[in-house]
C-alpha cells in the first residue's frame, strides 16, 4: 500500500480512509452472491465422506480437463499428441496419466497455459522458493479461494464483523520510521494492520500495546510475525494482555511445533496454520482439534516421494478455468500421518503431520530488525528467472538474480534496489549480483533469504 503515492503523501486519518475503501471495493468483487453460493457449498463439502469427496474431485477434475482440451494451447497440443481425453476419465488413478508439471515448465510456456479469451485476474507467486511465477485466474477462481479463506476461519472460531489484526508483510508505514505508530487502523472490517518490517526488540512494546488497545478476536500472521512478539514475550517473562484473543492463524511460512507452543502460550490463544500456494493447486489447514488436513474439496493432493523420507506436494487445483495446473509439482515438502483413525472433528479430509515448505531465513538489520518474507522485493520484476538475498555482514544483503535472458536491464536493477531500500531501510548496503545460476541446498531447494552471519 505504502508504493501508493495517494498513500504514501496523505495524512494518518487519510490513509485509514483509503484503507477502509480499498477493502469495501475488495469485498464488493470477493463477497457477492457467487461467494455466498461458493461459501455455501464449501460449508457443504467439509462433512462428505471419502468416497463422496473422491467423486467430487473427478466430477471437477473431469469438467476442467475438458475445457483445457478445449481452450488452453498447450494441454490441447500435447494431449492429442499422446492420445489423452480425459472426457472418458472415471478416476483419480486415470488422470494419473497426466504429464507432471513443475515451476520451469510453466514458466517456459507461458501464455500457452493460458486460456486469453478470459477476463483473469492476475498475479505472482510470491518466490519463497527464489523463483517468482506469473499466474492467471477468473474471477471465479478468486471467488472460491475467498470462500475456502473464510471457511479456515470459522475453524479458528472467527466470524464475520468481529475484531482482527494483521501482521503479514504489508508495507503501511516507511521502513525507515521509527517511532510508532507502525500500524494502521482499517474501520471497514475492524481490523488493525501492522508493520512486520518494524518487529524489532524496540518496538515490540509499542506494538503489543496496540495489540492490546485493539483487543483482536484473531490474529493472522506470518509466523516469523507472531514468533519474534511471543519470543519478545517469553524472554521478558510476560504475556500478551489482551482479553479477546481466541485464535492466531498462520501461513506462508514453515511454522514449527517449538514457535507454535511458544506462541500458544505467550498469546493464550490456539494456533491455527495453514498452507497454499500463488498456483492455487493443494491446501491444507489446522481443525479445531490440532489436527492438519489436506483439503480434498479445494484440490487434488498427490505426494512424491523423496529420499529423506517426507514426500513432495503435487496438486490440482479444482476452481481456476483460465489458467489449470494439472499434476504441479509444487516443490514443498510434507509428511503424512500414518493412521486410519477418524479425526475427532468429523470430517474425512486426510490427516498429515506436517507441511515443511517455505524453510527460509530472515534478514536481521543493525537497528535489530527481523525482517522475514522479502519475497515482496521482486514482486512485479520482470526479467528475473531466480533470486536469493544473502546476509553475509550485519550491515550487508547481496542479492542474487538470475535473469531469464542474457543480461538485466538498467530499469530492472534500479527497481530492485529501490525495493530494497524501501524494505531493508538505509541502514545496510545493498549489493546487486547478476549470476548465472542460484545455488541450491543439497535437498535441491533455493533458499529465498540465507542468513550467514
Amino acid at each position: 500500500m505504502y508504493r501508493s503515492v495517494l498513500y504514501r503523501h496523505a495524512p494518518l486519518p487519510m490513509q485509514e480512509i483509503l484503507l477502509a475503501l480499498r477493502a469495501r471495493v475488495r469485498r464488493a468483487l470477493r463477497e457477492g452472491g457467487l461467494f455466498r453460493m461458493a461459501m455455501e457449498e464449501v460449508n457443504a463439502t467439509q462433512w462428505l465422506n471419502t468416497e463422496a469427496l473422491e467423486t467430487l474431485q473427478v466430477q471437477r477434475l473431469r469438467a476442467l480437463a475438458c475445457h483445457a482440451r478445449r481452450h488452453i494451447p498447450h494441454y490441447r497440443d500435447s494431449w492429442a499428441k499422446a492420445g489423452i481425453d480425459p472426457a472418458s476419465f472415471q478416476s483419480l488413478a486415470e488422470f494419473r496419466q497426466l504429464p507432471l508439471l513443475d515451476k520451469p515448465t510453466v514458466r517456459t510456456l507461458g501464455n500457452r497455459l493460458w486460456d486469453g479469451s478470459w477476463p483473469d485476474s492476475p498475479g505472482r507467486s510470491s518466490g519463497t522458493t527464489g523463483s517468482p511465477l506469473q499466474i492467471h485466474q477468473d474471477l471465479m477462481a478468486v471467488v472460491w479461494e475467498n470462500a475456502f479463506s473464510w471457511r479456515q476461519l470459522a475453524w479458528a472460531g472467527f466470524r464475520a464483523g468481529e475484531t482482527r489484526a494483521w501482521i503479514r508483510g504489508d508495507l503501511i508505514v516507511p521502513v525507515k520510521q521509527d517511532s510508532p505508530p507502525f500500524w494502521r487502523l482499517n474501520r471497514d472490517e475492524r481490523m488493525l494492520l501492522v508493520s512486520s518490517y518494524h518487529l524489532a526488540p524496540r518496538h515490540a512494546p509499542a506494538i503489543l500495546a496496540a495489540l492490546t488497545r485493539h483487543n483482536p478476536t484473531l490474529i493472522e500472521a506470518y509466523p516469523s510475525s507472531i514468533g519474534f512478539l511471543a519470543r519478545w514475550l517469553e524472554e521478558h517473562g510476560t504475556e500478551y494482555a489482551g482479553s479477546s484473543l481466541r485464535a492466531i492463524v498462520t501461513s506462508s511460512e514453515t511454522l514449527f511445533d517449538a514457535d507454535r507452543l511458544r506462541i500458544q502460550r505467550r498469546f493464550g490463544a490456539k494456533v491455527f496454520d495453514c498452507y497454499g500456494q500463488v498456483e492455487r493447486v493443494a491446501a491444507t489447514a489446522v481443525c479445531e482439534f490440532g489436527y492438519r488436513h489436506a483439503l480434498t474439496d479445494y484440490g487434488w493432493f498427490e505426494t512424491l516421494p523423496r529420499p529423506d523420507g517426507e514426500g513432495e506436494i503435487v496438486g490440482t487445483g479444482l476452481y481456476n478455468q483460465v489458467m489449470p495446473l494439472f499434476r504441479y509439482r509444487t516443490g514443498d515438502g510434507v509428511i503424512l500421518e500414518n493412521t486410519s483413525q477418524p479425526c475427532p472433528c468429523g470430517r474425512a479430509f486426510p490427516r498429515l503431520k506436517a507441511t515443511l515448505g517455505r524453510c527460509d531465513d530472515v534478514v536481521e538489520t543493525p537497528s535489530g530488525r527481523r525482517i522475514g518474507r522479502l519475497d515482496h522485493l521482486f514482486k512485479g520484476i520482470q526479467g528475473v528467472a531466480n533470486t536469493q538475498i544473502v546476509q553475509d555482514r550485519p550491515d550487508r544483503v547481496r542479492i542474487l538474480l538470475q535473469p531469464l535472458g542474457n543480461k538485466l536491464s538498467e530499469a530492472t536493477l534500479a527497481r530492485v534496489r529501490a525495493n530494497a531500500r524501501a524494505y531493508l531501510g538505509t541502514d545496510m548496503t545493498v549489493v546487486l549480483e547478476t549470476v548465472a545460476e542460484i545455488p541450491q541446498t543439497a535437498a535441491g531447494k533455493r533458499q529465498a533469504v540465507v542468513r550467514d552471519c
